[in-house]
């Protein structure tokens, strides 16, 4: 079943001019791994395939909550790996004291009669606020 549900994770940007939510390079709407642009190495986000998958297969195949608590990875954030994901974003590039983040859901389902078996629909969202330390989702979503 790995690849048949994934996730795309959104920030909020406010600033006139700019699309209301930008995409944040994980994967997109597609379920495709996408990079950084400039990161030609893949060094500072997931772009590298042993953190891509550390973090997206396990949700593709069903593990929605990881812990790595007893790792030795510095990345011991536990929880739901979309979370975890979404906590890396703010501390690592956020230049603000509180994001908005939104999370939607997808998965393929069965096409009939075309050339592609499978079409990718989203089935659900989670807005997240976050401020420091704190992660909240927001109990209005979209």
């Amino acid at each position: 079943e790995g690849g048949n549900k994934w996730f795309v994770i959104y920030r909020e940007h406010k600033e006139p001019g700019r699309g209301q939510w930008e995409r944040i390079p994980i994967m997109d709407e597609r379920g495709r791994k996408l990079t950084r642009h400039g990161d030609w190495l893949h060094t500072t986000n997931h772009g590298s395939d042993f953190l891509f998958l550390a973090n997206t297969f396990q949700y593709a195949i069903g593990q929605e909550t990881v812990d790595y608590s007893n790792s030795t990875t510095p990345y011991k954030m536990k929880g739901p790996v979309y979370e975890r994901l979404v906590r890396y974003e703010f501390n690592r590039y956020s230049k603000s004291p509180q994001i908005t983040y939104r999370v939607d859901f997808y998965s393929n389902i069965k096409a009939k009669g075309s050339a592609n078996p499978f079409v990718s629909t989203m089935d659900s969202s989670f807005v997240y606020i976050v401020t420091g330390k704190e992660l909240v989702r927001d109990a209005v979503g979209y």
